[in-house]
């Protein structure tokens, strides 16, 4: 460990501290960051990246104790007290109710079929030279999928009230810093309008289901039967603000996922043709059910290496809540940190050619257990480790599938995906060309 001290900033200007280079290129701008001042750099009075896996890994386990999930709306450096602390753990407590059975792998597996037949739905819409916006096509598909798996079939007519929200909350929180609640910026006022129309949606069909429970198993139907504080049933409010905060999570980051998969499929031969061949050998020919993905063993090291590559949750927001030493650093209570997971995947103390591409790196068990748990976390770790990963990799394996068993998609002449590193880590405008096989 070495000796106790503050993190270093690249430069200290009031108010936006280096604001304006950081929104140039953020990746860039982190990257020369971290070569500079190395694994916790102050980015301004009261905002901290975390770029090494030992102080990414302390900071997620210590979570709800130390530290605590960030708070977009509250401005950073106010310190918290021990009751605000208890309250944050509570809530937290409380929105991840009924969730642990409604995402549990034996629920994903019973919805697959679900998932399998959209995606066949889909994909028949595609035809042979056809330029597809990708992830425009994964979001049409995606959103069909999540609706179903919160509220059933008849919840696709939520789709267009549920991705204007995702939209509006994109834009207004694509930036480090947060606006005072008073401050009547326009992205604020849109998104809040669109929160209470979907607020008001949901509250309905809440309402409605507790009235009127269907016979198929949704997300909602868990949580309506879930418990909260003193064992008392969830609140409508309390539901409905869940279920917000869950569709927000859900879709988009799955999206990115296999946006970035099939852009690297498409950028390098070798691996596309193991990838190819491996589905070709063990379904020969035969649908794909969720059972076979633990049996494409490379077809699994392909999406490892995706998320490896690019996280869609390429930073974690924590919030520092107690005064104290995380790794050798002072930190004090109310500054944030920020983990940058994009670039702890790419450590070069773990990974041979951290930006190769290389899906075989998987199936070295030594490499995966010499690997720190801090410098590999697409779904996070610790006591917030993401509880929808079963379903997002399902859904990117078993997409993934049917895509190969139909398709080759090739990226067109001189065109390569332009990262937008936001709130998710995704291409910008990625074309890919259908081809039959």
């Amino acid at each position: 460990m070495h000796e106790t001290t503050q993190p270093q900033a690249l430069t200290n200007l009031p108010m936006v501290g280096d604001l304006v280079h950081y929104e140039q290129d953020r990746l860039a701008y982190l990257k020369h960051l971290k070569e500079r001042h190395g694994d916790l750099a102050r980015f301004d009075h009261n905002l901290y990246f975390a770029f090494d896996p030992e102080i990414i890994e302390q900071t997620l386990l210590r979570t709800h104790q130390e530290f605590i999930p960030d708070d977009f709306i509250r401005p950073a450096g106010i310190p918290y007290s021990t009751a605000q602390i208890q309250e944050k753990y509570v809530q937290w407590k409380q929105f991840r109710s009924g969730l642990p059975k409604a995402l549990h792998v034996s629920r994903v597996q019973a919805f697959a079929p679900t998932i399998s037949a959209l995606a066949e739905q889909h994909l028949a819409t595609w035809h042979p030279r056809q330029q597809l916006n990708f992830s425009s096509e994964m979001q049409t598909l995606l959103s069909r999928i999540t609706v179903q798996y919160f509220f059933g079939a008849a919840g696709e007519a939520l789709i267009p009230l549920i991705n204007a929200f995702i939209d509006a909350r994109f834009q207004f929180f694509n930036s480090p810093y947060s606006f005072p609640k008073w401050f009547p910026h326009p992205k604020r006022v849109r998104l809040r309008k669109l929160a209470r129309q979907l607020h008001g949606r949901l509250l309905e069909w809440v309402q409605h289901t507790r009235e009127h429970p269907a016979e198929e198993e949704t997300l909602l139907s868990f949580l309506l039967a879930a418990t909260g504080r003193d064992e008392q049933p969830l609140t409508d409010h309390l539901i409905c603000l869940i279920l917000a905060a869950n569709l927000f999570q859900a879709g988009p980051t799955t999206i990115s996922a296999l946006s970035w998969l099939w852009w690297l499929l498409a950028e390098h031969a070798e691996p596309a043709q193991k990838f190819y061949q491996e589905i070709d050998h063990v379904l020969a020919g035969r649908a794909a059910v969720a059972s076979d993905l633990s049996q494409l063993k490379y077809v699994e090291c392909a999406i490892k290496e995706t998320l490896r590559l690019y996280p869609p949750v390429w930073q974690i927001g924590r919030d520092i809540a107690t005064d104290g030493d995380l790794c050798g650093y002072t930190c004090s209570n109310g500054k944030r940190i920020r983990i940058v997971s994009y670039l702890a995947h790419r450590d070069p103390r773990y990974f041979q050619e951290p930006d190769a591409f290389r899906p075989e790196r998987w199936l070295d068990e030594e490499f995966v257990r010499k690997v720190h748990k801090g410098a590999y976390i697409p779904f996070g770790t610790g006591p917030t480790r993401c509880l929808g990963s079963p379903l997002a990799l399902t859904e990117i394996g078993l997409i993934s599938v049917l895509i190969a068993q139909r398709f080759h998609l090739r990226l067109p002449a001189k065109k390569h995906a332009k990262v937008s590193p936001h709130l998710v880590l995704r291409p910008d405008k990625l074309t890919l060309i259908v081809e039959p096989r």
